[in-house]
């Protein structure tokens, strides 16, 4: 009899290596619904070469995926990853060094012949019976006897305890045939805030695994407020959560003045499952709003938050992903999943995304009737009016995610969000927030962006040494000042930036079609082909393809096709280009001097900002 400390158990649920797992005393079936074994000759050989690349790389630890169990009777039926653990199995016992003592019980509903070729450990094999067993057994032996007996000998000490795999044991309640089918159709490789979920779940006590699985999830979809996937969450009881967002239609204040981290910290734990299988309601605005940011860049900028002392050993790349959370793992995981749902709060309320095929929106999801949801936006309680404060920290962001587009080294929303955590750490509630960040007195985040905007386009002295560099001029700054040339035509008459700007009455319809865009492309207004002229007042950042249009043409024909453009397009990327196409030139022509001119009117407003 083995001890009873190596069976299964639903808290054994976390990362296995391959000894581990296949030492615990467990049963697993491969149900009828699943495929038969179809790994070949690709499959074995990218294994093999992945498993044996990352051990002459010094790897600690290979991650090859995950396998997806189901508790029914006293077996496991396998869910997710019957290709894979039929494979090491078939590896394990190819290995004749092993050291192993296997417990691990492999069973097929559909095929005994194969379980028998287990149980004797390979020795039965028949080559009618298990044609593809019998051929992927000889494809391993023959990899393996390519290797000299140095590397056989690490080889198989690696396989047996460096690779590993992610165990998750569904809940009692799950629709399994659904979720197989699921799994079907969208998997993948395993990505590593999948490794770094199961290994906050290894060190979690049993009672709040579910609870933090189902936290983590909601916050893993960017897509989606959290608002909503929680009050959406028939498994899990957040009574008072409703009370941070505070965003309901009538406007009425907040009495209870529980601050946002107490009422964060205040989430039921215990399991409700009353609802489970009443339809979520279906919301048209579903996947509507993009995220500027995916999942595992969030997680890192969280964590870099959450350091308190050594910040710069922090990486904003999601590469380093598990090496940024090693030390915050030996804390409690379940403040961390509060932290984690904190900042996520905070971004779905104060941070943009992009309206598909449109604008910027910054938005609240608020539950209207205690029924439907609806999207209003976040400093006010209506879904199209915004105040010019609003409509500020709205093209401030567009500015800067346009600026800095990857999804890695997001350092103002670093920034950004560091500063929302400090801010609403004495707050009762989001909307008594969203109120401060915008009132007449302090315009706080409306300063903040700006000076984050500043720091990260200005510094370094950009304005005197990276200014005239042609192509190679920072992105950045065209799209700043865009910013700074939109904020001086909201908060002024038209006769007022005329002067300013330099500009005529054509000025007026492009004003009203731009936004901020992706754009890759720095155009020469001047064309190169003529004379080469990298000065900054020659000079445009617009989309590729209509750079592409335009072309070496002369400044007449740029302008004619500029205005054309305007007439079929929504909107545009470029008010800088805008302003030079609506300067009264002579004879339409665009000599120095009028580049000249462009070029300190414009190098003026950028050392004013």
């Amino acid at each position: 009899m083995c001890s009873k400390t190596n069976r299964l158990k639903e808290k054994d649920e976390g990362i296995f290596s391959i000894k581990e797992l296949f030492e615990k005393e467990i049963e697993l079936k491969v149900p009828l619904y699943q495929r038969k074994y179809a790994w070949g000759k690709k499959e074995l050989d990218q294994l093999f070469c992945d498993i044996y690349g990352q051990m002459k790389g010094g790897v600690e630890e290979y991650f090859i995926g995950t396998l997806v169990i189901f508790k029914k009777g006293s077996l496991y039926d396998i869910v997710d990853g019957q290709q894979r653990v039929t494979t090491l199995l078939l590896i394990l016992l190819t290995l004749k060094e092993n050291s192993i003592k296997r417990k691990l019980r492999l069973r097929y509903a559909a095929r005994e012949s194969i379980e028998k070729i287990f149980e004797s450990n390979l020795e039965k094999l028949d080559l009618e019976e298990c044609k593809e067993i019998t051929i992927n057994k000889n494809i391993i032996e023959n990899l393996l006897n390519s290797l000299d007996e140095e590397d056989r000998q690490k080889f198989n000490e690696y396989f047996l305890k460096k690779v590993k795999l992610v165990v998750t044991i569904l809940p009692g309640n799950t629709d399994v045939n659904k979720y197989f089918e699921i799994m079907n159709t969208r998997g993948k490789q395993l990505e590593l805030h999948e490794i770094l979920k199961a290994r906050f779940l290894s060190g979690i006590e049993e009672d709040n695994k579910n609870r933090f699985s189902i936290l983590w999830d909601i916050c893993a979809d960017m897509d989606t407020h959290v608002s909503k996937k929680i009050k959406d969450c028939k498994s899990i009881n957040i009574k008072e959560y409703s009370q941070i967002l505070d965003f309901n239609a009538s406007g009425k204040e907040n009495t209870n003045k529980k601050s946002l981290r107490k009422i964060l910290g205040s989430i039921d734990e215990n399991l409700n499952n009353t609802k489970e299988n009443q339809k979520a309601e279906v919301d048209e605005n579903e996947g509507k709003y993009k995220s500027i940011i995916n999942f595992p860049n969030f997680l890192c900028i969280v964590r870099k938050i959450l350091e308190k002392t050594s910040k710069d050993n922090i990486s904003l790349d999601d590469k380093n992903l598990l090496k940024n959370f090693e030390d915050k793992l030996k804390l409690d995981g379940n403040k961390f999943i509060l932290d984690l749902l904190n900042y996520r709060l905070l971004f779905d309320s104060f941070i943009i995304r992009r309206e598909e095929k449109k604008d910027w929106v910054l938005k609240k999801c608020i539950q209207e009737n205690n029924k439907s949801y609806g999207y209003r936006n976040t400093f006010s309680n209506n879904e199209d009016n915004e105040d010019k404060s609003s409509k500020k920290i709205r093209q401030l962001q567009g500015m800067l995610q346009v600026s800095f587009s990857t999804q890695t080294y997001k350092n103002w929303l670093y920034e950004v969000l560091k500063f929302l955590g400090e801010k609403s750490v004495d707050i009762k509630d989001v909307k008594e927030l969203s109120q401060n960040l915008v009132s007449d007195n302090e315009k706080t985040f409306y300063i903040k962006l700006k000076e984050i905007a500043k720091e990260a386009i200005l510094s370094n002295d950009v304005l005197k040494d990276k200014l005239n560099n042609g192509v190679r001029t920072p992105h950045s700054i065209f799209h700043l000042l865009d910013y700074i040339i939109w904020e001086k035509t909201v908060e002024s008459e038209f006769k007022e930036y005329k002067e300013l700007l330099g500009v005529e009455e054509e000025f007026k319809s492009s004003l009203k079609k731009f936004r901020f865009m992706y754009c890759n492309s720095i155009e020469h207004v001047y064309p190169q082909s003529e004379k080469i002229n990298d000065n900054f007042g020659n000079l445009c950042l617009i989309t590729k393809e209509f750079n592409s249009s335009l072309s070496d043409s002369s400044y007449k024909s740029k302008k004619a096709k500029f205005e054309e453009y305007l007439k079929h397009q929504e909107s545009f990327a470029s008010l800088k280009q805008a302003i030079i196409f609506s300067m009264r030139v002579n004879k339409d022509e665009w000599t120095e001097e009028y580049i000249k001119i462009h070029e300190e009117k414009m190098i003026k407003l950028l050392k004013e900002f």
